[in-house]
């Protein structure tokens, strides 16, 4: 099977796809992750989707919208970076903007250096490799990697940081385990109380809300969908009688019922 990450090598999406068992299709964007598997140049695809500092990565959920995917699996990776390079004489500081935000008590006390954002932690590890007056932030195995020197190691603000990468599939799967269903809600008509309505559909039933998220809906002003993830599998009546209730009033696209795997 093959299956499409976020590149180049050793980035954080790299380290989760060791999670499943593939041969790694290295991808520069989360678009191309997604458009390789709708074309069938992968099985499957492994894309981040929320980190828990910053929230949801809206390109994903754009992608799993458009090309009509779906998740059969999410796997929550522990974010832990160092601080690697050549030397200790460097002179600038690189890494993923994310990453720098969430180095920024370690950046406050380095107002010597300068900062530069690049596409992904593991591409300022490169360059740090290339050019002495670089350090990087990022994975320590992407450091070793890069026969980097590791100065400082958990340099991140909060070291309960994770990020949750999702399994995406043209089909999706089917499991018996405790799982938990995710969709995006498109009122058909939008009115006073709707959003309540919708919410009360899974209260009543004693279904547990995990996640309530609007995004815009792309076709006029003020005018969002919902995703949402509950606990719950598709095979359950209650969640089965929810859905078909909410269908009544929403267009319903469900990404899948699936398992949420805790990494190490």
């Amino acid at each position: 099977m093959k299956l499409a990450v976020l590149g180049p090598e050793n980035s954080y999406c790299h380290i989760a796809s060791k999670a499943v068992k593939a041969d790694i299709v290295l991808c520069s964007s989360i678009e191309e992750i997604y458009r390789a598997v709708k074309e069938g140049k992968a099985e499957k695809g492994l894309a981040p989707i929320e980190n828990m500092l910053h929230g949801s990565v809206r390109e994903s959920f754009a992608a799993l919208l458009k090309h009509k995917l779906f998740i059969q699996k999410a796997y929550n990776l522990p974010i832990h970076h160092c601080l690697a390079s050549q030397t200790k004489d460097y002179g600038i500081i690189a890494s993923h903007p994310q990453a720098l935000a969430q180095c920024s008590k370690l950046l406050g006390k380095m107002k010597d250096k300068a900062i530069m954002e690049t596409p992904s932690t593991s591409k300022a590890m490169e360059l740090a490799a290339q050019d002495t007056s670089y350090a990087a932030i990022g994975a320590e195995v992407a450091a070793r990697a890069n026969k980097l020197k590791i100065l400082k190691r958990n340099v991140e603000d909060n070291h309960d940081n994770m990020t949750r990468f999702i399994l995406i599939a043209k089909k999706q799967s089917k499991t018996n385990k405790r799982a938990r269903t995710s969709m995006m809600l498109g009122p058909k008509k939008d009115r006073t109380g709707l959003l309540h309505d919708l919410l009360e559909t899974f209260a009543k039933r004693k279904i547990n809300l995990v996640k309530i998220e609007s995004f815009p809906s792309g076709k006029k002003m003020d005018e969002f969908n919902f995703y949402l993830a509950i606990d719950g599998n598709q095979t359950n009546k209650d969640v089965r009688a929810a859905l078909t209730e909410i269908k009544k009033v929403a267009k319903v696209r469900v990404f899948g019922s699936y398992e949420v795997v805790n990494l190490e």
